[in-house]
């Protein structure tokens, strides 16, 4: 559709969802004529496409609850003073795992129910997640300091018996790779070593497919059926760069958070809530602490993220929409609130549309406006978003309202929503006040003013900026409040990462976590971090070993004999 702008007072710009959890980026329209307004309503490239509906995970698949059934497992003595087992032996009877529970029961305090975390002698007590009761005894050694015998590509069975075997088998380190290829299709992203499926054992008591939520599941309801455990560490191998993926419906971190968040619920120790230095590993009893591990684009992602010019918008209800250039022609968003103590907490991370420069609104009743120049031009589009109560947008299709550069967002003395952008020809600073009918906006009054464009990067005690890292690349995205100087936006901290070598100083410096190939000493013993090996054989155990073995074989006598100490 083409409207001259010389005969319009008022353009209405469609505004039609696309029905996704993310947005649909879409690309520049052709070179229109200067003297004209076009609305652009075409479909996004396939390429572009990648947004579909989220789908809900199953929490119980098989609808009976936690079970506490399944194929036994030998125990590897740790912390117990009786005889070691014969290994090519039959496996030990059910009914010694009430006696090995007796014995946990009399060091440690079990957990309550996870329906009533507050109840938890390790429930959060400033009411955020993963934070340890302080009144809790420290006992034991501290986290760092003990040896948790651990299996490598725990999914694959063979000598290491199913999930359930070696966590009743004193296993308390477990290792799952994910890929997630189809992740719309499947809700899930799946388990498997060199693609979905490769190299999963589905015998004994393990998940009868690779859906990942469903691996998670076994370790979950083993936990709740073992209060009292020693803390188990859950490495997550990335398989994929799940920075690829424009958002949750797809698979990108967010759904990865979303996922321990439903399944683990409060055992989850949370990464941004631990101690330092670490707490003891009696305090961490029953918990489970997952480890992000792999792909180092995601790691890095997990931790921190980057663009240029970020703007933001705050509504009323404390609800806040951060909208940046990725600086290579495509636009992200973040969603989240702001907490009491002026902490934001951020839930959904996606791309939008393909263009620069961008700002942003939002109403209170959770819609969002956005406008921005083109990725490779000076048109400007506007995109209208709707923000759903999980923290996701619904975004629509960009639409080209004018011609300019530097389009800025915000609301005068009067209450009256504006955009004001400058001339790309003269830098004259233009003015289009807008209004909503039926929820779509309409530009109108159109004229040139002397008002100094709005600063996209602040918002009702809310900035936001980026720190460059220098030699072009773009920096690290901030935020601040009347309370909070300076703080990442990033994803909810919720599982740790891990260096492992070649990794910047960037990340290995604040990592708690290291991990390397069998042998690697140097890069794993580090004061107040847990280093993890993997592939560790007998022709490791005469020297240094981490606090996190791992190992293809865990029952075997030799490495029997390496953890019969470990922590249980």
């Amino acid at each position: 559709m083409l409207i001259t702008m010389g005969t319009m007072r008022s353009l209405l710009i469609p505004f039609v969802f696309a029905v996704q959890g993310c947005g649909a980026p879409s690309v520049d329209p052709p070179d229109p004529d200067a003297a004209v307004v076009t609305v652009y309503d075409g479909a996004a490239p396939t390429d572009m496409a990648l947004a579909r509906p989220p789908r809900q995970l199953d929490a119980d698949p098989d609808g009976d609850g936690p079970s506490d059934q399944g194929s036994p497992a030998p125990d590897l003595g740790l912390q117990v003073d009786a005889a070691l087992i014969d290994v090519d032996a039959e496996p030990v009877a059910d009914a010694s795992q009430s006696t090995r529970d007796a014995e946990l029961a009399t060091d440690a305090t079990p957990t309550a129910n996870d329906a009533q975390p507050s109840d938890s002698a390790l429930a959060a007590v400033d009411a955020r997640p993963g934070v340890l009761d302080a009144a809790m005894e420290p006992r034991g050694p501290a986290f760092d300091e003990g040896r948790f015998a651990a299996s490598h590509n725990s999914y694959e069975g063979g000598p290491r018996g199913s999930i359930r075997a070696q966590l009743e088998g004193g296993i308390r380190a477990l290792e799952f790779d994910l890929h997630y290829d189809d992740f719309a299709v499947h809700g899930d992203y799946r388990v498997g070593h060199l693609w979905p499926g490769e190299a999963v054992s589905h015998d004994g008591d393990n998940p009868e497919s690779a859906r990942l939520s469903e691996w998670l599941e076994e370790v979950a309801r083993w936990s709740a059926n073992h209060e009292g455990h020693g803390p188990v560490t859950l490495i997550l191998d990335l398989k994929d760069n799940l920075t690829d993926n424009p958002g949750p419906a797809d698979g990108n971190l967010g759904a990865l958070n979303a996922q321990l968040d439903a399944v683990f619920g409060a055992r989850l120790a949370w990464a941004g809530q631990m101690e330092t230095p670490w707490p003891t590993t009696d305090r961490l009893r029953g918990r489970i602490m997952v480890v992000l591990s792999g792909d180092r684009t995601g790691r890095q992602a997990y931790e921190r993220d980057q663009g240029v010019r970020p703007a933001v918008a705050k509504n009323a209800r404390g609800q806040v929409i951060e909208v940046h250039d990725s600086g290579r022609g495509t636009l992200w968003y973040w969603t989240g609130h702001v907490d009491a103590d002026g902490h934001i907490e951020w839930h959904h991370h996606g791309r939008y549309a393909a263009g620069r420069r961008p700002a942003v609104h939002l109403t209170d009743g959770g819609q969002v406006m956005t406008v921005h120049q083109g990725a490779v031009s000076n048109r400007l589009f506007v995109t209208m978003g709707q923000l759903a109560p999980d923290g996701t947008v619904q975004w629509g299709d960009p639409a080209q309202y004018d011609t300019g550069v530097d389009p800025s967002l915000g609301v005068d003395d009067d209450g009256q929503l504006e955009d004001i952008h400058r001339s790309e020809l003269t830098g004259q600073l233009w003015r289009w006040t807008v209004d909503f009918i039926d929820d779509a906006p309409v530009f109108s009054e159109n004229e040139r003013t002397e008002s100094a464009p709005y600063p996209v990067d602040q918002s009702a005690g809310v900035r936001v900026f980026s720190v460059p890292d220098g030699g072009g690349i773009p920096g690290m995205l901030y935020y601040g409040t009347e309370t909070v100087d300076q703080a990442p936006i990033r994803y909810r901290p919720m599982a740790f990462v891990e260096a492992q070598p070649g990794d910047p100083d960037s990340l290995a410096d604040r990592a708690r976590f290291r991990a390397a190939p069998a042998g690697a000493e140097d890069f794993v013993r580090r004061p107040g971090v847990v280093g993890r090996w993997w592939g560790v054989t007998e022709a490791h155990v005469d020297g240094y070993l981490p606090q996190i073995p791992a190992t293809d074989t865990p029952f075997a006598p030799w490495y029997r004999d390496v953890v019969v100490d470990g922590v249980r």
